[in-house]
């Protein structure tokens, strides 16, 4: 079954998820080391009911340091909550989850041969966040998702860890901020993972991936992609003509590949026969934007982005979808386009004109006061 692009939806999830992350680190206490001297006299003195369910499966509170093997089967009716110091293993069992997994601070979950499922109502109900120094490795697993795909979020210097997984019953839209890292080795339907600020990623031998190569604000590009198999290898942005680029990901002996890109504000690039999936626009600030004559897989030989903050040239590509998110306080117009899908954030306005969004990458629709 191919890879679609997922919808907005998720991926605002995920870049809220870590907004809060890089506001908890900043904090250091929304989840403590709930011990003599640390964080707030508050949160000090506050129950573990103000902060957990009954129904929460909660790792590394009130020991810190404590250490949970789970070797049957288990069904958790709320969410699952790794802190502190706490590690979680899961040994050739199946973990069900009806709530979400947060994995926070020093806390760890692996699973070995076993089956980490998720029950869900509707597209994206349910997510993982792995925030400060977490880790999570799935090893010989599987992971269903319940019928609809499911989010992941990675900040900090947190860790994923993909060997011999598959997914099934949906896929995984994965989000990499700050200096969080993803390492795949032998692993089926990943889904699809987005590459923003310092994030690292590794995929060796791995089938159905897509990649969102994030194209920052002050960078150059100039590059072809690989296509849908890397037998070789391929480093990004190493094997590209590129500056400005903080992150960097690598494909080895990879198959099933798919490419997006995200556009911020004043990138500058020239792309070269490339058959992408889905291109998105991140329209940020205060300033007014207009953007006119995206058509969906129908992009011509030498085409040139139109939008005046940005400098992005396709030369020989393939488009299949085009994606708009306006940001901050921004204003923007779109005219006579056939677009996969535009979501409003933040304060902006989006107005559109004698175009058609069909739905191809996900929705119409708005967030916050947009």
């Amino acid at each position: 079954m191919p890879i679609r692009v997922a919808s907005s939806a998720a991926i605002l999830a995920v870049l809220l998820t870590l907004s809060l992350s890089h506001e908890t680190s900043a904090q250091g206490w929304k989840f403590p080391l709930f011990t003599a001297g640390q964080g707030p006299a508050a949160a000090r003195s506050a129950s573990p009911s103000a902060l957990f369910a009954a129904e929460d499966l909660v790792v590394g509170f009130p020991n810190p340091n404590e250490v949970r093997e789970i070797n049957d089967d288990i069904d958790v009716d709320g969410n699952v909550f790794i802190v502190n110091n706490g590690r979680l293993r899961v040994n050739l069992a199946r973990l069900r989850v009806k709530g979400n997994i947060h994995v926070l601070q020093n806390g760890g979950f692996e699973m070995q041969g076993g089956q980490l499922e998720f029950q869900q109502d509707y597209l994206y109900q349910r997510s993982i966040a792995l925030m400060n120094k977490a880790s999570f490795w799935l090893n010989g697993s599987t992971v269903q998702c319940g019928g609809f795909n499911i989010s992941c979020a990675v900040s900090d210097t947190a860790v994923l860890r993909l060997d011999n997984t598959e997914f099934g019953g949906g896929l995984m839209t994965t989000t990499l901020a700050g200096d969080g890292s993803v390492t795949a080795r032998g692993s089926r339907r990943i889904g699809e993972l987005l590459f923003f600020d310092r994030a690292r990623g590794s995929f060796n031998d791995c089938d159905q991936v897509l990649t969102w190569l994030t194209l920052p604000s002050g960078s150059t590009l100039d590059a072809s992609f690989p296509g849908s198999q890397v037998l070789g290898s391929w480093h990004f942005p190493d094997s590209a003509a590129a500056t400005g680029y903080d992150y960097a990901v690598s494909w080895s002996g990879c198959t099933n590949l798919y490419w997006g890109l995200m556009l911020e504000p004043s990138c500058e690039a020239v792309i070269r026969d490339a058959d992408l999936l889905a291109v998105g626009a991140l329209f940020r600030g205060n300033g007014t934007s207009t953007v006119a004559g995206l058509v969906n897989n129908a992009v011509p030989v030498d085409f040139q982005y139109p939008s005046a903050d940005r400098d992005v040239r396709f030369i020989n590509c393939d488009v299949t979808t085009w994606n708009l998110y306006p940001l901050d306080n921004h204003r923007l117009t779109v005219q006579n386009c056939i677009f996969g899908e535009i979501l409003s954030m933040g304060s902006s306005d989006a107005l559109v004109q004698s175009s058609i969004c069909h739905g191809t990458a996900g929705y119409v629709g708005c967030r916050g006061d947009a």
